[in-house]
């Protein structure tokens, strides 16, 4: 038997110990927004909606498990206001 949920740590651990025959599975619909929430927090969003090369890197790195974690890790450790002063400060857009 398999739950379809969201990505969400908490929630992968606690199906587990509750349901321990269960398989988590995750929803692809959930994934892709995340994948977008976070391509817009970094301030990628204009690139990533014009530009085609952009969308194809972005969507290849993202797809790395490994990164998605350490841009979770990233996005936790700073605050928005520091994130987009990151943004200004490297010249990418805000705008999205």
């Amino acid at each position: 038997m398999e739950f379809m949920m969201d990505f969400e740590a908490a929630m992968w651990q606690a199906c587990k110990e509750v349901f321990p025959a269960v398989k988590p599975v995750g929803c692809s619909f959930h994934l892709t927004q995340s994948f977008y929430r976070n391509i817009k927090l970094i301030g990628l969003a204009p690139s990533y909606r014009k530009d085609s090369q952009t969308r194809k890197t972005c969507r290849e790195l993202l797809s790395s498990k490994e990164l998605l974690e350490a841009l979770g890790n990233l996005t936790h450790k700073f605050s928005r206001a520091q994130l987009r002063e990151l943004r200004n400060a490297n010249g990418l857009d805000e705008s999205d």
